[in-house]
């Protein structure tokens, strides 16, 4: 069974592909492709990025809350969740 974070992944993915899907329509004629054109790439870079961070912050409270619920969860874990904050955003 796929977890939602990974649902949310693959649905931000191709958000993500819509940026260069409008980028390579937009070349289809002559000429340079105009600046804001020229973004989209990176908008599309940008998008992606965004969306796996997202994954990787949603996967992580999935994995820590079943490890809750199964007894299995780390003595840092348990302190995390109880501050309320992830591990990789600590200390930023």
């Amino acid at each position: 069974m796929a977890s939602k974070a990974n649902a949310a992944l693959l649905k931000n993915l191709t958000r993500a592909s819509y940026f260069l899907d409008i980028h390579e329509a937009g070349q289809a004629g002559p000429g340079a492709p105009t600046n804001k054109q020229r973004e989209l790439p990176r908008g599309a870079v940008v998008f992606a990025i965004g969306a796996l961070d997202a994954y990787l912050s949603e996967l992580s409270a999935e994995v820590m809350i079943n490890q809750f619920e199964a007894g299995t969860l780390s003595g840092e874990n348990r302190k995390t969740l109880k501050q309320g904050g992830c591990p990789s955003s600590r200390g930023s």
